[in-house]
Order: C-alpha cells, then sequence, then structure tokens
C-alpha cells in the first residue's frame, strides 16, 4: 500500500520542517503526487550478509525480513534543502515493511531529540489524518528511540526511530488493525542492527 511509504516520507522529513517551523518559517507542504513511490529510481546496493538479513551499501543498518526487498531512493526538496531518503520496502500478502534513513543538514538542531520525536510525530498526524495509538520510548542496544503507533482507514502503522547524529532513522510496518500481527512485527523490529556511531 503506497500509506506506509508516504507515512516514512513524512517521518523522515517531519524533523527539518518542524526545526524550521519554530523559527517562524512555513513548513513544508506534502500531497500524495509528491510522495507517490511510483518508478523510484534504484537505491544503494543491497548486501544480503546473512541468509535474510539485508544491509543497504554504506547505510550502517541491517535488518531481517521475509524475501528480498527492494532498495530505492527519493530525493525531495524542503525548506531544509534537498534531502535524499534511502529506503528499503517489501510487501507481502498482508503486511508491508519499510525502513530508510536521511541525513539532515548541519543547519537543523539536533540537540534536543524528544523534541525531534515530539516534532516527528505532530507532524504525521497532521498531514495525515491519522489517530495516534501508543507513543513511547524505545531502546536499541545504546541508542534511545520512539516507537509510534497510529491507524487510520482501517490499517495500523507502528514506527520506530531513531536520531543518530544527523540521521534519523525510520522504520515501519503496516497490517490490518483487526489482524494480530505481533510476532512478525517484533521480530522485524528486533532484527534490526544500526552500526553507525553515536560519535
Amino acid at each position: 500500500m503506497k500509506r506506509a511509504l508516504i507515512f516514512i516520507f513524512l517521518a523522515l522529513i517531519a524533523v527539518p520542517s518542524f526545526g524550521f517551523q519554530q523559527q517562524g518559517r512555513r513548513t513544508v507542504s506534502l500531497d500524495n503526487d509528491d510522495l507517490s513511490p511510483l518508478v523510484p529510481p534504484p537505491g544503494l546496493k543491497l548486501l544480503e550478509i546473512n541468509p535474510g538479513e539485508y544491509s543497504p551499501e554504506g547505510s550502517g543498518y541491517s535488518v531481517r525480513l521475509p524475501a528480498a526487498p527492494a532498495s530505492l531512493v527519493r530525493k525531495m526538496l524542503t525548506i531544509a534543502g534537498d534531502l535524499t531518503v534511502y529506503y528499503l520496502t517489501l510487501k507481502t500478502d498482508d503486511m508491508e515493511y519499510t525502513i530508510g534513513y536521511v541525513d539532515y543538514p548541519f543547519t537543523v538542531d539536533v540537540s534536543d531529540p524528544e523534541r525531534i520525536y515530539g516534532g516527528f510525530r505532530d507532524g504525521v498526524l497532521s498531514r495525515t489524518g491519522a489517530t495516534l495509538q501508543t507513543d513511547k520510548p524505545v531502546q536499541l542496544k545504546d541508542k534511545i528511540g520512539r516507537e509510534i503507533v497510529m491507524t487510520a482507514e482501517g490499517q495500523k502503522e507502528t514506527s520506530r526511530i531513531f536520531l543518530v547524529n544527523h540521521r534519523m532513522y525510520a522504520a515501519n510496518v503496516e497490517n490490518h488493525e483487526k489482524q494480530d500481527r505481533s510476532k512478525e512485527i517484533n521480530q522485524f523490529f528486533s532484527s534490526i542492527k544500526i552500526t553507525q556511531s553515536n560519535q
């Protein structure tokens, strides 16, 4: 479904949008056409470092997936400048997995992750019309991030975001709201490894 891809694009550009909004500037305007994943160019070279474990070359992360994902890239012009989102996406019969990252310019203040995560949450809610279900801290080894669960149009989005220096990682799973896919969701998130240093 296109919603999961729209969600991750919104998530990854929400931080600079929020930061510039705090400075009194107009936030970026987005619509489904801007974010359509139709025929995106190929992304980073995909490496299968272990059976079922994938890592885009130079990405600083790896993840386990039930099949080989597509590695894609999306370039966007925002008020913070040109941003490039690198992401993996895999759609199964009833689930969609997406994981990716964006490097923010040094003009974006990343000194307060909690403010950034809050701006992420509020920006996505306002732009998608989704309903917030949960918002809680989550830890991935030494990295503290946020898990945000939203629902919209009968679908549930479970996302985890981690800010590492000026790079924002975002992982997302979409499934039908009435289906219990907690096992698959937990397997996906627990398999994520971020090798990029906090320093």
